[in-house]
Order: C-alpha cells, then sequence, then structure tokens
C-alpha cells in the first residue's frame, strides 16, 4: 500500500510539468509490460497444481525408494 501513496503524488508531478510524447509512450510500454507479467505470474500459480509431472523425472528417481529403477 506504501507504493501506491508514493505513485500518486509521482502521477500528478508528471503531470504538472507535461512530459513529452515519447516519454509518455514509454511510460505506457512499461505499465503494459508491469500488468502483463504479473498477469502471466498470476496464471502459472494457479494453473501450477494442476500440471501433471512425468515420469522417469530426476524427482522421482530420488523418491522412488530402494530396489525400483
Amino acid at each position: 500500500m506504501e507504493s501506491m501513496q508514493e505513485l500518486i503524488p509521482f502521477a500528478k508531478e508528471m503531470l504538472r510539468q507535461k512530459p513529452g510524447r515519447g516519454l509518455l509512450k514509454i511510460y505506457l510500454l512499461g505499465s503494459v509490460l508491469a500488468v502483463l507479467g504479473t498477469a502471466i505470474g498470476l496464471v502459472q500459480t494457479v494453473c501450477r497444481p494442476f500440471t501433471v509431472r512425468r515420469a522417469g523425472g530426476p524427482r522421482d528417481a530420488a523418491h522412488a525408494g530402494p530396489g525400483a529403477e
């Protein structure tokens, strides 16, 4: 919540300075990439429990127990 409180005065200051069109495009691109990265991370977190592990991987071999091949 602290970052949001810092972001609002920053945005007001940016609007007061009348930034150029190129600078606004860079900020827009950065914002879009940040939101996209957050959305992808959220989807990965939600879908992780539903992924199927393949047999024969390094984790399965370590947990197979004695005598298992």
